[in-house]
């Protein structure tokens, strides 16, 4: 689970979506702002593509558990919400991993 400080309240979210810059990778679309204080992160899964809850989750929890090895320790001062585009839910998190690491290439680049 992403630390307490990393998580969004409500209006830090509604502000983070409507200033963002849109990076998809594969099937999911990144949303990344900065931040001038701490990083923080979301992942959103509607219904429209997972219907069952417990999927729903589990996909919430693999992206967050990739995103707390592997992007949190990098990133600074940015906020980032993933927007989950895809109905397969996928058995592995290493793929997670993979979106990740390559989100990371591109901010390092443009931002």
């Amino acid at each position: 689970m992403i630390p307490k400080k990393n998580r969004f309240s409500r209006r830090l979210f509604e502000k983070a979506f409507r200033r963002s810059r849109k990076i998809k990778i594969d099937d999911m679309i990144f949303l990344v702002s900065d931040d001038h204080r701490e990083s923080h992160c979301a992942v959103v899964v509607s219904k429209k593509n997972a219907k069952s809850a417990v999927q729903r989750n589990r996909i919430r929890r693999q992206i967050y558990e990739s995103m707390r090895h592997n992007l949190l320790p990098h990133i600074q001062q940015k906020n980032v919400i993933c927007l989950y585009k895809n109905a397969q839910i996928r058995k592995n998190s290493q793929d997670y991993k993979n979106m990740l690491q390559k989100l990371w290439q591109i901010m390092t680049r443009k931002y």
